[in-house]
């Protein structure tokens, strides 16, 4: 299974999830694949155990899951916006309706259109929130399960794009997102699309973004293979709903996060003014994405987004001059803040925004350090920000520079296996996803995944041409120079940080001190924890006393045959790597 999910031919059973291409969004891959395989388990497990031998281990230990609350049935009835929709409706764009995402899926060329007509039928009565609609009312927006898939969901259509140049194609898939309506429907379409070169097919799948995310497309996209291929699908995750309520608990129990952001919120930095949008992109090349993906984190023991972000860092700072540079960062959402809700599997806009440091240090480690740093201080990723905003807490200006990483959207589909191919998000283009009227207020906005075993980043700037052209050269050498210092530093042994250690307030120069005292000889320190209460009790005896023996204890064994003492010190040592205090 996670072989199939990373897109790798083999891993170890000791391999690090997060070291060898694994992100946060594909962690809810993951875990949706292990319970369909019948292992009972969250998310969060996968960070607390993310190798296969450590996995394996809670697993088998676990005692009886947290029973998991989630609607079933055929959903109906009213309920509130989560934040990031919140954020769609007040920002008051000139063309609401045109302001989508969609994918295409590749499909196994001998499934009709009548099959796959039903597939989406099924699909719509499943994923409740595909058959959402959204209305003004003086409390503002409210969304609402309809219990039928009529007009929420425009017909299937079916093109050959054969008898279409790429310019005539374009038009025609733009043209079908044009007009979605969230108050009375549709707010998706799905569009068979035959006659490609190589005789395979596409699904195309547009929704406006008020009912979608990133992750929804992997989870639409593994429930329409299902259908298609005889499966039935699996009970439903918790709702949207029930999600939106827990959303609405967390920011009514967790006000004091606020200092926290009105600390990240000082000092907003002084930006030129908007000018003319236009777009640029970046791309790594594939052996470079391995290596970002496979190999990079094992130099700090980081995650995809602290090497980003890090590159990120130095770019802005290069294009403004400015070392301390706040930005808004766009996670998944799906974090784990209520043990009874699960929405691995539920389909919807859970995406959140929040504002982020990126503080440029004196060289490059400790500019990735801080980052990595900063990046794990940040409360349950960033979901009370939106939380604590939508119930009024602060009024806040997001930075006017974003950044989302959408994960890695064909997993698997870098070797040459056809077979393989299908069932995939392919990099096919989907026509005009969002009006170029609906002009934000971002100087910045950069969007990147990998496809095709490639990175790729969209860049969508209101800077100056020139400035545009500086910063998307300063990026690409910046995550080249980030990719090969990370990739030395693995190969010369991974560096630990203060957040692999569960130690609240551990700074850098303490563990640096740290691993001075105890780390000589080639030791490496495997984990600090606080003293417990009786254990600080000796401590401050012996400092006060050092020469009273009260807490030493001695015990003389005596052995009545000969020993062989290679082996016993041998057998001390396995003694000492099973108990960790013999170690301590």
């Amino acid at each position: 299974i996670w072989q199939e999910v990373l897109g790798l031919e083999q891993v170890g059973i000791h391999d690090n999830f997060f070291r060898i291409g694994g992100d946060s969004i594909i962690s809810i891959q993951l875990v949706s694949r292990l319970r369909r395989a019948g292992f009972e388990l969250q998310v969060k497990v996968i960070f607390d155990a993310p190798t296969v031998a450590q996995l394996a281990v809670v697993l088998e230990q676990s005692q009886a899951a947290a029973l998991i609350v989630a609607e079933q049935g055929t959903l109906t009835g009213s309920f509130g916006l989560l934040p990031i929709q919140q954020w769609f409706f007040d920002q008051h764009w000139a063309a609401p309706q045109h302001w989508n995402q969609a994918f295409m899926l590749r499909i196994p060329a001998s499934i009709d259109t009548t099959a796959i007509a039903d597939a989406i039928q099924h699909l719509a009565q499943y994923h409740d929130s595909l058959r959402c609609r959204f209305e003004a009312t003086s409390q503002g927006y409210q969304q609402h399960y309809r219990d039928s898939d009529h007009g929420i969901m425009a017909p299937l259509q079916q093109h050959d794009v054969s008898r279409y140049d790429d310019d005539s194609l374009h038009t025609l898939l733009s043209d079908y997102q044009r007009g979605f309506d969230y108050h009375q429907g549709p707010l998706w379409q799905a569009i068979h699309l035959t006659g490609y070169a190589d005789g395979s097919a596409r699904l195309l799948f547009a929704f406006h973004h008020l009912i979608i995310d990133a992750v929804s497309w992997r989870i639409i996209s593994d429930d329409m293979q299902a259908l298609l291929t005889g499966q039935s699908l699996p009970d439903k995750t918790s709702s949207y709903r029930q999600w939106t309520q827990a959303v609405q608990q967390y920011a009514e129990t967790h006000v004091d996060e606020t200092a926290y952001w009105a600390d990240v919120l000082r000092d907003p930095m002084t930006l030129p003014a908007p000018q003319q949008p236009h777009t640029a992109q970046l791309r790594l090349s594939n052996a470079q994405t391995t290596r970002l993906l496979q190999q990079a984190n094992g130099g700090y023991h980081t995650e995809i987004n602290d090497l980003l972000l890090t590159a990120l860092a130095l770019a802005l700072h290069d294009t403004f001059g400015e070392a301390d540079c706040p930005i808004t960062l766009e996670g998944h959402g799906r974090e784990a803040i209520d043990p009874t809700l699960d929405v691995s599997r539920t389909v919807g806009w859970f995406t959140t925004m929040y504002p982020v440091r990126l503080a440029v240090q004196a060289d490059l480690a400790d500019t990735l350090i801080a980052t990595k740093e900063m990046l794990r201080a940040i409360p349950r990723k960033g979901l009370g920000f939106g939380a604590l905003s939508q119930q009024g807490v602060w009024d806040s200006t997001l930075p006017p520079i974003s950044f989302n990483y959408l994960g890695q959207l064909d997993n698997g589909t870098a070797n040459n296996n056809r077979d393989g191919m299908d069932w995939q998000i392919t990099a096919d283009a989907c026509g005009e996803m969002v009006s170029p009227s609906n002009r934000g207020d971002l100087l910045l906005n950069i969007n990147g995944a990998v496809q095709q075993g490639v990175l790729q980043l969209s860049v969508l700037s209101q800077l100056d041409p020139t400035q545009t052209q500086r910063f998307t050269e300063s990026f690409q050498a910046a995550l080249e120079t980030v990719i090969d210092h990370s990739c030395t530093q693995a190969k010369a042994g991974g560096i630990k940080t203060p957040s692999d250690y569960s130690v609240k307030n551990l700074s850098l120069s303490r563990l640096r001190a740290l691993e001075s005292c105890y780390g000589a000889a080639g030791n490496t320190i495997a984990a600090i924890y606080p003293a417990n209460s009786l254990q600080q009790g000796f401590i401050v005896h012996q400092l006060r006393q050092p020469e009273d023996d009260a807490y030493r204890v001695q015990l003389l064994l005596d052995y009545h045959h000969a020993l062989d003492i290679n082996a016993y010190q041998e057998a001390w040592r396995l003694a000492s790597q099973r108990y960790p205090i013999l170690r301590t």
